[in-house]
């Protein structure tokens, strides 16, 4: 299956070097470790460039995995260090991960603060060293943990364990292989710490969007440790490991609460069966780590009240390092601290006060390189919010920018606030829920519906049918269950749970009250779901006096589980929307595609075809422009010869290149004749009088220039074929669809067109097959200008089959198609007007043969369609 996903082809560009001369330019692999291009490129090349290429492809896979590897061995043997202070295993497991998150962002900002970021390095060593110094010392060994590992085996069925296993075993294979798909990740999450390293600092002066610069850096800061070597695997493994924190803690303290290993068991699946938790376990967004630091708040804290009460206890210093270093991730962590200290705070103090002595109290030093490490935590975080103050005239940005994600409407907005993600929350995929949870909206709200929120509910709120991380929730059963649970809680003796559950709807509370109401927003609440646990395991463990309910529970789980996995909008087995118009289904699994053809990936994403474009061989420095929400990750990783300056593509100014400044035309078009790649993203009027030598098509087009003006118009996408690819450019045709027997393109209305180059005058005929989904629909066929032939489409879904003869001129030939329907902004098709499908396109001569400036082309079609045998 993996052989048969990499049989993807890939264009070889031609470049002219003189009259009739043609040569394959250099081709250097490209960034971000493709491997697929072991597959294509050692054809037709030499034994040492092949051989070179997949040395290069192959050293930075080694390093993501040497990188993955440093950070294990960390937290195992933190995790085997911990056991030393009589800590349960499920414990020392999960403080483990989070201790060596908040180590290795030390280390990292440490060596940006100091303009040295390659010193990283050096402060993974050590700790590394430290590390296994330490395994030298100690005398716990893995038996405990082997132990816990059998009792979570024998914990509940057999089968349903191996099963939540094994699906732990795809995401971690997921996290380390699947390239990042987050839209916010390829935004703003990843290319900040490109543009930090290129600067040296944690504030970069070009930048194209606000949040690379003022949204806190404590957990971005972790991917550096991939990204320096300028790949995309692993970058998930943190978010990973604060899934698998969530899991065991889960465990852990359910056992603790109901003392029944089959609730625990399946509180941990509940946990793990979350939609939302494990979207992001694959992603890298920092939402998750806050939700495991909040989960080992409430361990910790129960550890204290009812396990040990000495002033020397780990888990103090555990909870402070833990409540400065989760700010430092997301600010809005204060929310949860701060409900935290009224519900807890007095027992806890109580403790404090009680002086009592300590069995196992913490070793001196280890108590100072944890004050330390606070003390470190605190002061980045200060440096940063201080920077920001200074930079844009308040901690959090821009003002305007703060003001335009707070709620506005006080009180009342939060209460309306807090109705609408109780909506989402209730998290049913499909149209369906939509409409009822709209009409339910909008009758209770009536004319206050647009209180407290920016956007309307109405037009913004969705939850498709395959799990997206942007737009769904916890999973209809697990909220339904932590919602019972809590209310339940509010009832019950147990003072932990009583107070848990306090913290939850406290914190539920606060959230709804400072954010104005955004669709996406609701991942923000993953820190508030972990809160219910203490009260779900209560819940549970009533529940569990009919053993029918309790496997029910469990069965739901892993369904929700599998769903999750699986169906993964982002990196599914089958492809979003994988059923073409004709029925077809995208090749299987779709993130092993991915992940062997990480080019195409990001051509999904981008519109660019990094293929094509990768094997210029760009190197030296390149400016990219861009708007806010444009994805200009996979530039950074995918053309990492080139050396990036950013800015941001607004109204031009004579700001320079200053911070936040965007780039005035007379830099702009200098660069457009100086850099060695100028990357364009949207339009920019300062350019119309130069002529990029390839553009993505399609809306939101990409438009590339360069110093070098022997380089050929390339197409995209490419055509499939090598020669292909250089000889033909599109505009308003998109990527091909559909598998490769049933291959269609999307043609844009009003017009799309597709070029190609001959180096004399020739009789042509083209062959084309299309449909239409609109009746009535008429498309003109012109070529150079001069009308061909119009085809008429009577019905939708027609197809009309045409050979039309023409003649072309030495140089540009332009053939084009001008429609008279098609979709408008609110159509199905995500509002691009669509107008025709085009099923098949050949170009041949009518006589003799074509010179096409390739010299090679007899006969071309488009990729993934081959030529039928009645076509002329």
């Amino acid at each position: 299956m993996i052989l048969a996903c990499t049989a993807r082809h890939i264009a070889v560009p031609y470049v002219q070097t003189g009259p009739n001369k043609l040569t394959v330019p250099p081709q250097p692999p490209l960034g971000g470790s493709r491997l697929i291009a072991f597959f294509h490129h050692g054809r037709g090349r030499s034994d040492d460039q092949s051989r070179n290429e997949m040395q290069e492809q192959l050293m930075t896979l080694v390093l993501s995995l040497a990188v993955l590897a440093g950070i294990l061995f960390v937290v195992a043997a933190l995790a085997v260090l911990l056991a030393g202070l009589r800590l349960r295993p499920g414990s020392c497991f999960a403080y483990a991960i989070l201790l060596a998150m908040a180590v290795y962002a030390l280390i990292i900002e440490g060596a940006f603060a100091l303009g040295r970021p390659e010193a990283t390095l050096i402060g993974e060593a050590l700790v590394i060293c430290g590390c296994g110094w330490g395994l030298a010392r100690s005398h716990t060994g893995l038996t405990p943990f082997r132990a816990a590992f059998r009792a979570f085996r024998q914990s509940y069925t057999r089968y349903l364990v191996w099963l939540f296993l094994a699906s732990l075993a795809y995401l971690a294979v997921q996290a380390v292989f699947v390239p990042p798909a987050s839209q916010d990740g390829l935004c703003y999450n990843l290319p900040r710490i490109f543009m930090m390293q290129q600067e040296n600092t944690l504030f970069p002066a070009h930048y194209n969007d606000i949040r690379q610069r003022i949204f806190p850096i404590g957990f971005d800061i972790l991917h550096y440790a991939n990204l320096r070597f300028h790949s995309d695997y692993g970058l998930s493994a943190w978010c990973y490991l604060s899934y698998l924190c969530i899991i065991v803690v889960s465990y852990s303290l359910s056992l603790r609460i109901s003392r029944r290993p089959d609730v625990a068991f399946v509180a941990s699946l509940l946990a793990a069966s979350a939609k939302l938790f494990v979207l992001q376990a694959v992603s890298v967004k920092n939402d998750i780590p806050l939700a495991a630091m909040a989960l080992a708040f409430f361990l910790a804290t129960y550890e204290l009240l009812y396990e040990g009460c000495g002033r020397k206890r780990f888990q103090w210093y555990f909870l402070l390092l833990t409540a400065v270093y989760g700010v430092s991730v997301k600010t809005y962590f204060v929310f949860f601290i701060a409900a935290f200290v009224v519900c807890f705070g007095w027992p806890l103090w109580r403790i404090w006060r009680s002086d009592a002595p300590d069995k196992n109290p913490l070793p001196g030093p280890a108590r100072a390189g944890l004050v330390a490490a606070a003390l470190l935590c605190a002061l980045f975080l200060a440096g940063f919010a201080w920077r920001t103050a200074q930079d844009f005239g308040s901690p959090l940005g821009p003002r305007e920018t703060v003001a335009a994600h707070g709620n506005p409407d006080g009180l009342a907005g939060a209460a309306y606030n807090a109705f609408r993600y109780g909506l989402q929350l209730v998290d049913i995929p499909g149209e369906g829920w939509r409409q009822m949870a709209v009409r339910f909206h909008d009758a209770v709200l009536g004319d206050r519906a647009g209180l407290g929120g920016h956007m309307s509910f109405a037009a913004e709120f969705r939850n498709p049918i395959l799990p997206l991380e942007d737009f769904s929730g916890f999973g209809t059963p697990v909220f339904l269950l932590a919602l019972a649970a809590t209310i339940g809680a509010l009832f019950h003796h147990y003072d932990f749970a009583f107070r848990s559950a306090l913290v939850t709807l406290t914190t539920f509370g606060l959230m709804s009250w400072f954010w104005g109401w955004m669709p996406w927003n609701l991942r923000f609440f993953s820190m508030v779901l972990v809160t219910t646990l203490p009260a779900l395991a209560l819940f549970l463990r009533d529940l569990g006096r009919w053993a029918a309910a309790l496997r029910t529970v469990a069965v739901i789980s892993m369904l929700g589980l599998l769903y999750a996995a699986l169906g993964n909008a982002h990196h599914a087995c089958i492809a979003p929307d994988p059923l073409t118009l004709w029925g077809k289904v995208e090749e299987f699994p779709w993130w092993v595609r991915q992940s062997l053809d990480r080019a195409e990936h990001y051509e999904r994403q981008t519109g660019v075809d990094f293929h094509r474009l990768g094997q210029y061989g760009f190197s030296g420095l390149g400016l990219l422009v861009a708007g806010r929400n444009a994805v200009v990750f996979p530039h950074f990783v995918m053309l990492d010869k080139l050396r990036w300056e950013v800015a941001p593509a607004q109204t031009e100014t004579p700001a320079g290149l200053a911070a936040g400044a965007v780039v005035p035309c007379q830099t702009l078009q200098q660069a457009a004749d100086e850099r060695d790649l100028l990357t364009v993203i949207g339009q920019s009027a300062c350019l119309d009088g130069k002529t990029p030598f390839m553009t993505s098509p399609g809306l939101g087009q990409t438009h590339f220039y360069s110093r070098d003006k022997g380089l050929v118009a390339a197409s995209f996408p490419r055509f499939g074929s090598e020669r292909g690819a250089a000889l033909f450019a599109c505009d308003n045709v998109e990527m091909p669809q559909g598998v490769r027997e049933t291959s269609w393109r999307w043609l844009l209305g009003p017009q799309a067109a597709i070029a190609f180059d001959l180096v004399d005058r020739r009789q042509m005929r083209v062959f084309l097959r299309l449909s239409s989904p609109f009746p009535s629909q008429e498309v003109q066929v012109s070529v150079n200008g001069h009308a061909m032939d119009v085809l008429f489409f009577a019905k939708a879904g027609d197809v009309v089959e045409a050979t039309l003869p023409f003649t072309t001129v030495a140089g540009r030939n332009i053939l084009e198609f001008d429609f008279k329907t098609w979709q408008g902004p609110s159509g199905i098709h995500g509002g691009r007007p669509v107008a025709a499908l085009l099923q098949d396109f050949v170009l041949t001569p009518r006589t003799g043969t074509v010179n096409l400036s390739a010299e090679k082309l007899l006969k071309t079609s488009l990729p993934g369609i081959e030529p039928h045998a009645d076509a002329p």
